[in-house]
């Protein structure tokens, strides 16, 4: 009988030891995960509009939504969006300045370069994240001012923080210095090389598609990756999925202008404010 409640003890024991072992395990998980992460899946939704310019200088086509007027706030968040659109065509002063309608139909074009003298935008738009903390849109299309030597392809992005009601950054959601700087090279560096894009091309392209990025300094990509000067404001690289914080680097027109990294939620956890 002694010995029976000897044994008794010691599994009891033991399964204490676990419970609290498993306890502690998940204190230590939860503090690694973000805040970021989405909680709900109540989206929001829009209206697609165009800022639309169809004259004899320029041919502008920038796609973007509204929220429908049974959204919460909607006048508020609307206007937020319109002030990025006008920020955005800011890219046409080249041309004189944005002239057209801001709020058409929806619309695209088939890209002729005898039908405009001066630039031609032609944008369209995707939501990447819609729920009830942040609305995320990523922007691509085609630019050309008849000025440069080649079109380029176009690339913006827009976060509003829907409990706020403001738009954000990248610096807004996270603390950005040398250890973030750190993870988005290497990420950079391993993510490129396995897109099927680049996937196939050489030693010496994958080569310098590497140096594009290292010949970047840690302030250059601090001030590329707010709302400093090196880029003004009509631009933001940075989008947010139900997951991921997309961030997109540039290339050399040759390598398409542009590469979106993408980062998990809980690899960044450490840089949140």
């Amino acid at each position: 009988m002694k010995y029976y409640r000897k044994h008794l003890w010691f599994k009891f024991s033991v399964i204490i030891t676990l419970i609290i072992l498993l306890l502690s395990g998940c204190v230590v998980n939860n503090k690694q995960d973000s805040s970021l992460g989405t909680t709900e899946s109540s989206g929001s939704d829009f209206i697609s509009y165009c800022a639309k310019e169809e004259t004899a200088d320029n041919r502008v086509y920038f796609n973007y939504p509204q929220f429908k007027e049974t959204t919460p706030n909607a006048d508020q968040l609307n206007e937020l969006i319109v002030g990025f659109i006008k920020n955005a065509l800011q890219i046409c002063d080249g041309g004189g300045g944005f002239k057209g309608d801001l709020k058409s139909s929806p619309g695209n074009w088939k890209w002729n370069n005898d039908e405009y003298k001066i630039l031609a935008l032609d944008v369209n738009y995707d939501i990447t994240r819609n729920d009830s903390d942040y609305l995320s849109i990523t922007f691509e299309g085609d630019f050309n001012h008849k000025c440069l030597p080649h079109p380029t392809h176009y690339f913006n992005a827009l976060i509003i923080d829907l409990k706020k009601h403001e738009l954000v950054s990248l610096p807004d959601l996270y603390n950005i210095n040398t250890d973030f700087i750190n993870i988005l090279r290497k990420e950079f560096s391993r993510q490129i090389i396995l897109t099927p894009k680049f996937a196939n091309e050489s030693t010496s392209e994958k080569k310098m598609l590497q140096e594009s990025l290292d010949n970047y300094s840690d302030g250059y990509l601090r001030k590329l990756l707010g709302s400093g000067d090196a880029y003004p404001v009509m631009y933001q690289r940075t989008f947010l999925t139900s997951d991921m914080v997309g961030i997109s680097m540039p290339l050399p027109y040759a390598m398409g202008d542009h590469f979106e990294v993408m980062l998990s939620y809980a690899s960044l956890s450490s840089f949140e404010k």
